[in-house]
């Protein structure tokens, strides 16, 4: 959900990649590409060890990971051309993040082998 909540900005991140850098990664963000296995999060964002857990159970977390989606739809049906900044691929829109988040879930789906 953390990362939804980044999207929606009631998380707020810096840019940690060189600006120049940014049209390559865009256009990985755009691309079919898959997330390379064992790809990381910045350890600025989350640190070297894991989170700790936050909820008593599987069906709370769910519950939470849900709301966040659909803060993030409502987020942007409110502000239909609104950026929010990702750390590693900058500024995106709605269409940008929906992509991030897509490959972003598809990447653990296949990291559990669940799909």
């Amino acid at each position: 959900a953390d990362f939804f909540n980044i999207t929606t900005e009631k998380i707020k991140v810096e840019l940690v990649t060189p600006r120049e850098h940014l049209p390559k990664y865009i256009e990985f963000l755009m691309s079919d590409k898959v997330f390379k296995e064992n790809t990381k999060a910045p350890v600025t964002l989350i640190g070297e060890k894991p989170l700790p857990l936050r909820f008593a159970s599987l069906q709370e977390a769910r519950k939470n990971l849900k709301k966040a989606v659909e803060d993030f739809i409502e987020y942007f049906k409110e502000n239909a051309e609104k950026k929010s900044m990702h750390p590693v691929f900058g500024e995106l829109n709605f269409d940008e993040w929906t992509r991030l988040h897509y490959k972003h879930v598809v990447h653990h789906l296949n990291q559990f082998s669940l799909l």
